[in-house]
């Protein structure tokens, strides 16, 4: 008789051969669309000393069906019950796959099926097939049906059934949705279990599922909660409709192992409800005591742990939970920082409390988070709604989460204080060079800034990241991203623009033409980088730049900055933050001239509103300078050009501040040379309303004037 699949007809000619190493055709014939094919089965690499009693020759019935993944059943009554079988009754079926049939198919023939069954008869053998790292089997067969406990906490509540692709789903809710749900009183019952990892029939009734568990008390648990629910509800109706809802926790360990526990949890819904779950629990007054559990019909169904953040944070690959708990004060919830926020919050990650000014426009859609539903509302509080009903923790009170206030109104100063002093970290995605400043000078705090922006056309992002004790402020680590687009040609058409695109009448109402894509990729890369960044204790400056096969990463660590109070001449008390590497370089410099004085120009900008000279490039001296032993004279061959590109590629941030000379001694007083210096530099500076500074260093160090 011809084989209906091709698979059977595969395994028949592989086994009448004379070579055949898997043993000898029996029979092979179809029945009801199937083919049987029963095979004297010879293992070809069973261990000497075996732990399983699988022998040198098993009779094995392969049933194959187009279309259906392949079944093999060992027929020896005696044949070793071990895990990785499927057990329903008598019937033992051998699990030879974790995938289904749609998976399989492209690998499946034949050879391939007489292979598996053999891995899996030798592996048994010496206890091999169930590995140390891999989970215990479950205690039951699975089903294709799911319960969703959203506050399973609660003794009773409403069911709502859901049917999708032949799936079904119980939802949980505290009142009715539909005609559909039912009401359920729900029994907790914890079950400590040693088990032989082998997969155990479904229970039909509760008699059964008492019985699948060695000693327990489940019965009595149900009948308390009845009880319970008898005298707490008021509702008569809703009493008599109700189904008893069991969750069983089923604490696995396998004897003589060291392996910690394993918590299953399954939840059986009976049939049966109000009056004649009573009367076969034996809790009917006309009958009391006459117990029927055979009766009482169960199904068995998977559960489906709700969200919240610990379990955000496993599915994330986060471990480390003491991250989830990081207080975070987000200061823009724009394009950039509300995906951001969505990325962190999914996976758990932070307790956030959300700064923003800015009402949410149409516009905004093109790159936002939010909804066009959510038009006409401030964007911090429109995500801090969100945010709040995210993680429906019962424990946790709704707290106010956002605020939307202008940072930079002194009116807000005290606001803003309390809740950077709330905080463990400020996540600044303001995109503004002013919010950063407000809160990293303006504001006394310990409070570690990270900020991530894009640039104007939105090819690059940037991460600008401060040290964990701030000795390297984000106002300096911010010039040194700037110098950093200067030095390095990768970074030549960074602030190239796009077209702006106007959304209503006012001249200021633009929008850029950034891509969605754009923002959707790099806020990946800041909220990843965020998690990472919170366990180092570096200041980092990271620049993600997109290119044709994808995107580059300029990385690197800021230079500090050392600071210096003066007071000028008219009074006014002036701070100088000079870079480490301008220090350095200048110090250098006057090493490599020694027997005569040198120079150059100091790069930099100058915050007029808070008395701040940052210095952040020096510029050697040009080659027609002018060097003699007590005597510089600069030179400004190219230097025009060079100023010009400097503001060009920082974007007009980065400009001439001043100069620095060295002197031959120690002695770094000005000379009467560079007193008439001075006065030139103070008018030249006073056409800009800027001070002058000028730098003399000695061999032991250097003093500044301004």
């Amino acid at each position: 008789m011809n084989l209906l699949t091709k698979i059977g007809r595969q395994i028949e000619t592989l086994l009448k051969h004379s070579g055949s190493v898997y043993g000898q055709l029996v029979s092979a014939s179809s029945e009801n669309g199937c083919d049987i094919i029963l095979v004297n089965f010879t293992p070809t690499s069973l261990c000497q000393y075996r732990v399983h009693d699988i022998r040198n020759s098993e009779l094995l019935i392969f049933r194959l069906e187009e279309g259906v993944r392949p079944a093999v059943f060992p027929l020896r009554e005696d044949f070793p019950l071990t895990s990785h079988q499927n057990i329903d009754g008598d019937r033992r079926e051998l699990c030879l796959f974790d995938l289904t049939y749609e998976e399989l198919k492209s690998l499946l023939d034949g050879s391939f099926l007489l292979k598996q069954v053999d891995d899996w008869l030798c592996r048994v053998a010496s206890d091999e097939l169930h590995g140390v790292s891999q989970p215990l089997e479950p205690y039951f067969f699975t089903t294709d049906s799911m319960i969703v406990l959203t506050e399973p906490s609660l003794p009773r509540f409403h069911l709502q059934p859901v049917a999708i692709s032949g799936l079904r789903f119980f939802v949980q809710h505290t009142l009715p949705r539909n005609a559909d749900c039912f009401p359920v009183i729900h029994v907790h019952y914890k079950i400590d279990v040693e088990t032989d990892n082998i997969i155990k029939s479904l229970p039909r009734n509760l008699h059964e599922l008492i019985d699948a568990f060695p000693s327990n008390k489940i019965e009595d648990e149900i009948a308390k909660m009845l009880i319970t629910a008898e005298r707490e509800m008021t509702d008569r109706n809703t009493l008599e409709k109700a189904h008893i809802l069991l969750s069983l926790l089923i604490s696995k360990t396998m004897p003589g192992s060291d392996r910690e526990s394993v918590i299953e949890v399954r939840c059986a819904l009976t049939k049966q409800k109000g009056a004649s779950l009573r009367r076969l629990l034996g809790l009917d007054m006309n009958n009391l005591g006459a117990k029927d559990l055979t009766a009482i019909e169960i199904e068995l169904h998977s559960y489906c742990y709700d969200i919240d953040k610990v379990h955000a944070a496993l599915y994330n690959g986060i471990l480390e939970h003491g991250a989830l708990n990081t207080k975070i004060l987000q200061i823009g919830v724009g394009a950039l920082g509300s995906q951001i926020l969505n990325n962190c919050v999914r996976a758990g990650f932070g307790v956030w409390t959300l700064v923003d000014k800015d009402i949410f426009l149409p516009h905004n859609v093109a790159r936002h988070k939010l909804d066009p539903g959510d038009f006409g509302s401030y964007k911090a509080d429109i995500m801090g709604a969100w945010l709040d009903e995210f993680y429906k923790e019962q424990e946790s009170p709704k707290r106010q989460l956002s605020y939307p206030i202008d940072v930079l109104k002194p009116e807000k100063h005290d606001d803003v204080c309390r809740l950077i002093q709330t905080s463990d970290v400020i996540l600044d995605t303001a995109a503004s060079r002013a919010v950063s400043k407000v809160i990293a000078i303006d504001h006394h705090h310990s409070r570690r800034i990270i900020a991530f922006f894009m640039n104007p056309s939105g090819s690059s992002a940037i991460a600008l990241i401060e040290n964990k004790e701030r000795t390297c402020r984000i106002d300096t680590i911010e010039y040194e991203y700037f110098k950093r687009l200067v030095d390095h040609p990768l970074h030549s058409s960074h602030f190239e623009r796009t077209e702006k695109v106007y959304y209503s009448t006012s001249c200021r109402s633009s929008s850029s033409t950034i891509p969605q894509d754009a923002v959707a990729a790099y806020s990946a890369l800041c909220s990843k980088k965020l998690k990472n960044a919170l366990i180092s204790e570096c200041a980092e400056v990271l620049i993600w730049t997109e290119e044709d096969d994808g995107i580059t990463l300029d990385k690197f660590k800021p230079s500090q900055y050392q600071k210096h109070e003066l007071t000028d001449s008219s009074g006014d008390i002036w701070t100088v933050l000079i870079s480490n590497e301008v220090e350095n370089e200048i110090k250098k410099a006057r090493l490599a001239t020694s027997g005569v004085e040198t120079g150059g120009i100091l790069v930099g900008d100058i915050d007029k509103s808070r008395n701040i000279i940052y210095i952040v490039k020096n510029i050697p001296a040009p080659i027609d300078s002018i060097h003699a032993p007590t005597s510089y004279i600069r030179g400004c061959k190219g230097l025009p050009g060079k100023l010009k590109n400097i503001a060009d590629l920082s974007h007009n941030v980065l400009g001439y501040v001043g100069e620095w000379h060295s002197h031959p001694s120690s002695d770094t007083s000005k000379s009467s040379d560079d007193d008439v210096l001075y006065e030139a530099m103070k008018d030249f500076a006073s056409n800009n309303c800027s001070p002058a500074t000028l730098i003399i260093v000695g061999s032991c160090d250097y003093s500044i004037y301004i």
